[in-house]
């Protein structure tokens, strides 16, 4: 579930984001907010509005389709207790590890 979140906000991100650097045209890759940031930042100044951006109707299906053998045992009950903040928390942190930039 977590990795499925990762993967919707990392889209959401995407959508959302505007490198001013590319609307300008600047020839210089440092003038480009889509080179220099980081997932950290990327998630600082977008990920709230990620999070609310997102296509829940879209999560939930990608969730059934990829775990549809489970489909008969997930209760309401289960649904209800999961924790939407924690579960976004850790897939805001499993995006920001996979920054390639802190790789180097």
């Amino acid at each position: 579930m977590v990795e499925l979140l990762c993967n919707h906000i990392q889209e959401n991100i995407s959508s959302l984001f505007i490198c001013y650097g590319c609307l300008e045209g600047y020839e210089n890759q440092l003038g480009h907010e889509c080179m220099t940031y980081s997932n950290e930042q990327r998630i600082s100044n977008y990920g709230d509005l990620a999070a609310l951006n997102m296509d829940w109707d879209k999560l939930v299906a990608d969730f059934v389709n990829r775990n549809i053998q489970m489909v008969n045992y997930i209760s309401e009950i289960f649904l209800n207790k999961l924790n939407m903040n924690v579960l976004i928390e850790n897939a805001k942190q499993m995006y920001v590890a996979t920054d390639s930039l802190l790789l180097l």
